[in-house]
């Protein structure tokens, strides 16, 4: 505590006053609270002196991080992305600054939006959204953890866990009359469908349809142009 202008002797006339101000410099050591006493002496018959208590805090940066749906993706297809959204809030009662985002290294499946400027100094009751997307390229369990490097005296580093899953498709098929022709008159043509079912939860990509055994007396009745796309829990028919 101190004073800016400096405490001298002053003669106040009836129903005057005199303004002096007093400053506070939060120490470098935080949280701290501290208190402090001036004694005014004056002229006064009945109060010579009165005692003036002051007392102040130091604030500090405080940071909170929110991940949309609890940072959990769900199924995200290949070929496919999904974007959830990072909020990182500065709570104290200073300035916080926001130095690093990254992750600690997992499925490699995860990215930042690439126009983050950092460090970012965000003042109380500021925030700084993140985009996060995953956009994966191999199927399994999709897991990271985004490491967030701040000036948060109490939390300098807060991670933050992700997680998706990238399932397959499925496919099974039926063939009309269990591929049975039949017999069939010479120089006669004889259709049977044939039904592509993907069981999966992504699409499914048909690339291609090919005879791999057999006489060449079978064959597809039209042209098909590959690659062929079934969505999951459609059907398609081959004709």
């Amino acid at each position: 505590f101190g004073q800016i202008n400096g405490f001298a002797t002053e003669a106040i006339a009836p129903g005057s006053h005199v303004n002096f101000t007093l400053e506070f410099t939060a120490p470098a050591t935080a949280p701290s609270f501290e208190t402090a006493t001036y004694r005014v002496t004056s002229t006064d018959p009945d109060t010579p002196t009165v005692d003036v208590v002051l007392a102040g805090s130091s604030g500090v940066p405080r940071i909170n991080t929110t991940m949309e749906n609890g940072g959990v993706f769900g199924n995200v297809c290949v070929g496919q992305s999904k974007t959830l959204n990072l909020v990182i809030q500065s709570v104290g009662d200073c300035p916080v600054s926001v130095n690093t985002i990254a992750f600690a290294g997992g499925s490699g499946q995860f990215s930042l939006a690439p126009d983050q400027t950092l460090p970012a100094v965000l003042s109380p009751g500021d925030s700084l959204n993140v985009a996060v997307t995953l956009a994966p390229t191999v199927l399994g369990a999709q897991s990271d953890t985004i490491v967030i490097g701040s000036t948060d005296a109490a939390n300098p580093t807060v991670n933050v866990p992700i997680s998706g899953e990238t399932l397959p498709p499925g496919l099974s098929y039926v063939l009309e009359n269990g591929g049975a022709f039949g017999a069939t008159c010479r120089f006669h043509i004889k259709s049977l469908d044939l039904v592509l079912n993907n069981t999966g939860q992504c699409p499914l990509h048909v690339s291609n349809i090919v005879q791999t055994a057999g006489p060449v007396a079978f064959a597809p009745s039209s042209v098909v142009s590959f690659p062929l796309v079934v969505a999951p829990g459609a059907s398609l028919e081959v004709p």
